[in-house]
């Protein structure tokens, strides 16, 4: 052996550490590469669009031995596990849990899995939850509910924008051929439609009419048996909305937001349908005030393919906004105000080949919906005070003023009648629930009042209409 002494023995030294250590990593590298095998998971939905956030379990002789969760692309991918025969599970709340048992797994050679997430509707357990700064279960047995959660709303592929559009989901609730809900069989004026427990019906007809944004819901409970007292007013069901208040961080929110244009002989004439929906809320004050604030526009163009373009189309808009504020005075002791704004028009109802633009009417709607309602928890019990105004207004009209002709070919001139209506409902009501008693079994105690009133008006103008038959001179 050759020995060296001062800075070269040193430097010799240090080259041949380094040398050993490179190949040790060479090795220990070439060695992991050989025992590890690498699996990727895939998660979409049933209209074959990713599903992001996917918690993935890979189980090994029952253990877990590795978790991970989809991104945004509905991916995820495992390089450090050993060869061997997995069970893979996948879980989201909103789905149904899913699994592969049986994955052979070898090292340098990757498999890939790919699951369809299918979307549950859950069915609520006989229990209501009523908060007032804090979390009091009140069990309610009188009649079960169909629910559906936010987040079970916003898995499911028909995407709703309103809180009617949701309810066919639940199962006993279907949707007629001329827009109106049906529970139990019963059309939609038998039933009632609450949000924060005040009524919010058309005063006059009972109608649902534009219900609240999807986007600020939390809660959509439908009781089908006509038991429950502190409803009222109903004889099929009952559709019990409760909605969310501001987050405690600002968060915002856009849906849909491209339109469909219309295209004609390959040029752009303007739009055909839009729906673009924004939710913002967060804290005023911190801890204290909340905002929420949920506001959605939608346009709709159908064509009647046996009118010329551009005379051969019917239009609909309308707005929908729901804004909330809520506000903290004690531990105990809540405020919560809304108000729910729904104007809305439609241009040539009823548009076809005998009753052209001229011929046909347009209707415009306005609502109106106002709450506050105190919530106080008195020891174990809870105090709720809510007053509520409704008012609704619609008009219909013609095109102009000449009278209206009928005949056997087509129709002309301009639809005969004008109509206005006014209804609105003014309520106050009062519930004191108290905490469950154990007396021979539980018992739930709520006692309550409610002093309402409604009002409605409206009138009619008619013009001539001219009945004449095919041989008539024009």
């Amino acid at each position: 052996m050759l020995w060296t002494s001062g800075p070269r023995r040193i430097t010799t030294i240090l080259t041949q550490l380094a040398i050993a250590l490179s190949l040790f990593s060479f090795a220990s590298a070439q060695t992991q590469q050989k025992r590890d095998a690498t699996i990727r998971v895939t998660a979409f939905d049933e209209a074959d669009k990713p599903v992001a956030g996917v918690l993935v379990e890979f189980k090994l002789k029952g253990v877990v031995v590795a978790t991970t969760t989809t991104s945004e692309k509905g991916e995820a991918e495992v390089t450090t596990l050993l060869p061997g025969s997995y069970e893979v599970v996948v879980t989201k709340q909103s789905f149904e849990p899913l699994n592969q048992s049986d994955v052979s797994l070898t090292a340098g050679a990757p498999v890939e899995i790919k699951f369809t997430m299918i979307p549950k509707v859950q069915l609520k357990d006989q229990v209501v939850t009523i908060q007032a700064g804090s979390e009091t279960a009140v069990d309610k047995g009188a009649s079960p509910a169909a629910g559906l959660r936010r987040d079970e709303i916003k898995s499911t592929p028909i995407k709703p924008a309103t809180v009617k559009d949701t309810l066919p989901l639940v199962p006993g609730v279907v949707r007629s051929t001329e827009g109106e809900i049906r529970i139990s069989g019963a059309d939609e004026h038998r039933s009632a439609l609450v949000v924060n427990a005040a009524d919010v019906t058309d005063p006059a007809t009972g109608q649902f009419g534009v219900t609240v944004p999807v986007d600020s819901v939390e809660t959509i409970e439908v009781f089908k048996t006509p038991y429950l007292a502190q409803f009222g007013r109903f004889t099929a069901g009952v559709v019990s909305v409760e909605t969310r208040r501001g987050g405690d961080k600002w968060n915002f929110e856009l849906n849909d937001p491209l339109p469909e244009f219309r295209i004609r002989s390959g040029h752009l004439r303007g739009l055909r349908e839009a729906s673009p929906r924004v939710t913002f809320n967060g804290p005023i004050i911190a801890d204290k005030f909340y905002f929420s604030e949920g506001l959605e526009y939608d346009l709709q163009k159908r064509p009647d393919r046996t009118l010329p373009f551009p005379f051969n189309e019917s239009k609909q808009s309308s707005v929908n906004s729901f804004t909330q504020l809520d506000y903290i005075l004690s531990p105990v002791n809540t405020l919560t105000g809304t108000f729910h704004v729904a104007p809305r028009q439609m241009e040539f109802v009823n548009l076809n080949f005998f009753n052209p633009q001229p011929v046909t009417p347009t209707f415009s709607a306005h609502d109106y919906t106002g709450t506050l309602i105190d919530r106080w928890t008195i020891g174990n019990n809870l105090l709720e005070s809510t007053f509520a105004i409704k008012r609704f207004s619609g008009n219909v009209w013609g095109q102009g003023d000449q009278d209206m002709i009928l005949a056997p070919t087509t129709n002309s001139g301009n639809y005969f009648s004008q109509q206005n209506r006014r209804a609105s409902r003014a309520e106050w009501l009062e519930t004191y629930s108290l905490s469950p008693i154990g007396f021979y079994g539980a018992h739930n105690l709520k006692f309550g009042t409610s002093v309402a009133h409604t009002g409605n008006r409206g009138d009619v103008v008619a013009r001539p209409i001219q009945i004449r038959d095919a041989e008539a001179d024009w």
